[in-house]
């Protein structure tokens, strides 16, 4: 797997070649079932790699005052109604 780390504008890789040919995308990570975002102020919507995870059960969001009432509910319509996005009885759950 090749992990991006942003330090300041720059990504940073690491392990670039142990994984080089194998096909790397988020709908692989199956064992992936909880994510939390915490503090991005700056983010104004969800990822969209969210959208991608098969086995998404429990997503928690707090502190990421950038994203609008509107906008919040429009992602957790799009993740709701997305086929690729883990079981529909998955938690979702949003703190300001």
């Amino acid at each position: 797997m090749i992990i991006l780390l942003s330090i300041g504008k720059m990504p940073t890789r690491i392990m670039p070649n142990k994984y080089e040919n194998e096909e790397l995308s988020w709908s692989n990570l199956k064992d992936l079932t909880d994510v939390e975002l915490y503090n991005c102020p700056n983010m104004t919507q969800l990822p969209d790699f969210l959208y991608d995870l098969p086995e998404l059960q429990s997503l928690n969001i707090a502190c990421n005052r950038g994203i609008s009432a509107g906008q919040l509910k429009a992602d957790w319509t799009r993740l709701a109604d997305d086929e690729d996005t883990g079981p529909k009885n998955s938690d979702f759950l949003y703190g300001l």
